[in-house]
């Protein structure tokens, strides 16, 4: 916003990143280099360690999946201490959604859904 003219009716500066427009002081960003490479848990873990956010690039779908995936990793270890929580927009809800959704595998005790045209979606074993 701070590089456009969008922000210009209002009273204060524009923010220079999601984070400071969100107030979120000891917050990380994390880049679409490492959302798209092996180190995306580890910059996660990193952040919500310094007792921030971590506010997290994406471009697509897959940005946004391997995000929560990457969340999802934490997750266990996190609710000890305290819950991940996610904001952002509709896709990311969708993200979240495929990646939490009964048959997707990614459960504890969860199994894949087998589809057959023939018959209505039931649990079984993945093929």
């Amino acid at each position: 916003m701070h590089e456009s003219s969008h922000w210009r009716l209002e009273r204060r500066p524009a923010p220079r990143s999601v984070a400071e427009a969100l107030g979120l002081a000891g917050s990380s960003h994390i880049g679409l280099d490492i959302v798209r490479g092996p180190e995306l848990a580890a910059a996660l873990r990193s952040g919500l360690v310094a007792g921030g956010a971590a506010v997290v690039d994406g471009e697509n779908d897959a940005d946004l999946l391997a995000t929560v995936a990457a969340a999802d990793s934490l997750a266990l270890e996190a609710a000890r201490d305290r819950p991940v929580a996610f904001v952002g927009t509709a896709a990311l809800a969708a993200a979240v959604a495929r990646h939490h959704a009964p048959g997707a595998g990614n459960l504890p005790g969860d199994t894949p859904l087998t589809l057959d045209r023939r018959r209505p979606a039931t649990p079984g074993p993945s093929s």
